[in-house]
């Protein structure tokens, strides 16, 4: 069966609608995932302070997105109206999302590096790795999602959401057989 995009669209501009909390969550995840993102060349390098700015800034970046994950499961909790049909508040989304904050980290963190080894390995033996580490991430981006919603919603450990996340795509996505 194809996926109908106009009607997913219009359902999540609905979902928007009446859940403002999901514009809370998003609102402080963004922030806190662009919070530290400073370039570089705005930092007086002739400073002797320097280095330490530079830590500063990274731990801050670090925790931004950390803290960001949690906002992440918040919404995705506040997204999810089929637990009692009417919207959580910003409070219990928000409890739900911190809950859930380290194992979609250790998610992160795995799915990472399963975008960035095939890339490391294609660069050292044939010097390609930007094509490889796009392509990774493409074809794993909607097991990351599914994953994280696994997780977050039916409370899965990190292994059993990335094998859920792997049965939805294949069975939703690609249309390879059954789930």
């Amino acid at each position: 069966m194809p996926i109908n995009v106009v009607a997913l669209l219009i359902q999540a501009f609905h979902l928007m609608r009446r859940n403002p909390e999901l514009w809370m969550l998003g609102l402080g995840m963004s922030l806190l995932q662009g919070l530290a993102t400073v370039q570089t060349t705005f930092i007086d390098q002739s400073r002797t302070d320097t280095g330490a700015l530079l830590c500063f800034l990274v731990v801050l970046q670090i925790v931004g997105v950390v803290v960001s994950l949690g906002f992440l499961g918040g919404i995705i909790y506040a997204a999810d109206d089929r637990i009692t049909g009417t919207p959580p508040s910003f409070r219990e989304a928000w409890m739900v999302g911190r809950e859930r904050l380290w194992p979609l980290f250790v998610l992160s963190l795995l799915l990472g590096l399963l975008a960035t080894v095939p890339g490391l390995l294609l660069y050292l033996l044939f010097g390609v790795s930007g094509l490889s580490i796009i392509l990774a991430s493409v074809l794993l981006l909607p097991v990351v999602y599914l994953a994280q919603c696994a997780l977050v919603l039916y409370d899965r450990s990190t292994g059993a959401a990335l094998a859920t996340g792997w049965r939805l795509m294949r069975g939703n996505l690609l249309g390879v057989g059954p789930c």
